[in-house]
């Protein structure tokens, strides 16, 4: 591993170790800002962890879903294809052969 990606693997870690304890830090210090109940945002410790592990869970999906992980590429096509083309222009979607033609409108 070189020096960046030491970084960011310690980065990452870093994360994962804040998301884990912040819903279990935060009830406890929630006091200090005036957040308890009967105080000016009257929540209880156990609203307040909702709050912080929905948060959580919506911005780890929404990271995941802006990320390289959700990404469909189609298959790259290569000029040696395993199966044969043919040439000429290309068939608009109809009937097959052997089908009656369709009816024409008209008086």
């Amino acid at each position: 591993m070189n020096k960046f990606e030491t970084t960011r693997f310690r980065l990452k870690i870093g994360f994962v170790v804040a998301a884990v304890l912040l819903p279990f830090v935060l009830p406890l210090i929630a006091p200090f800002f005036g957040i308890y109940a009967g105080g000016k945002i009257s929540l209880s410790g156990i609203q307040v962890a909702y709050a912080v592990l929905s948060s959580e869970i919506a911005l780890a999906v929404y990271i995941w879903g802006v990320g390289n992980w959700s990404r469909f590429e189609p298959p790259r096509f290569s000029s040696a294809s395993s199966t044969p083309q043919t040439g000429g222009a290309p068939r608009p979607p109809g009937p097959g052969p052997g089908a009656p033609p369709a009816p024409q409108g008209g008086h």
